[in-house]
């Protein structure tokens, strides 16, 4: 019963595309802007800065509170709550199954179920940024020192191999901006 409603809400609250209502509050469909991605980045550099924080803090927390609640029941529980809240993300069920690169959400998830890893992928996020002053490269690095990062703090286990799965969803679903990284077309912050 319990692993039934994790999985329903975490895809519900996961799915909620808080990019495109808050694009849409300003009177844009941010699916026909810049990259066409609902996520922070995009709502970022055609909505504003407030627009973008607030995107990125929603997309945190819909990741977020359905792990920490669920966890309380069970770390299984609190997996599969927080990988259904990435899929609602991913396909969404407001935008026709569409939806954004899931990298604020899966934070969400991974600051519930893993801390310490969360803080390592942050650095290591805002560390790719500052050198490349490219967003999709921090997400690819936070991608690769994810699973990493959760087997050196918390060993074998439900959260690692989630860990594994998430940060291959992260690279994969940024394949066309590796593509513009090794073109040396992708755009940097502040372009």
């Amino acid at each position: 019963m319990y692993i039934l409603l994790a999985i329903i809400s975490g895809y519900l609250l996961g799915s909620i595309p808080f990019g495109f209502l808050i694009a849409k509050r300003k009177g844009v469909d941010i699916r026909r802007l810049g990259s066409g991605n609902i996520g922070f980045t995009n709502v970022l550099r055609n909505c504003g800065a407030i627009s973008g924080a607030l995107t990125l803090i929603l997309d945190l927390i819909k990741g977020f509170l359905p792990a920490f609640f669920f966890l309380r029941f069970g770390e299984l529980y609190g997996v599969l709550a927080g990988f259904s809240a990435m899929l609602g993300h991913l396909f969404s069920l407001w935008l026709k199954f569409r939806g954004g690169k899931g990298i604020a959400t899966g934070l969400g998830v991974f600051i519930a179920l893993a801390p310490w890893a969360s803080l390592i992928v942050f650095l290591s996020w805002v560390g790719v940024i500052a050198i490349t002053k490219m967003v999709s490269a921090g997400s690819i690095a936070g991608g690769i020192v994810l699973p990493l990062a959760s087997f050196i703090i918390y060993g074998k286990g439900s959260i690692s191999y989630l860990a594994i799965v998430m940060g291959a969803m992260a690279i994969l679903m940024h394949r066309e901006n590796i593509k513009r990284i090794i073109s040396g077309k992708e755009p940097r912050l502040g372009e």
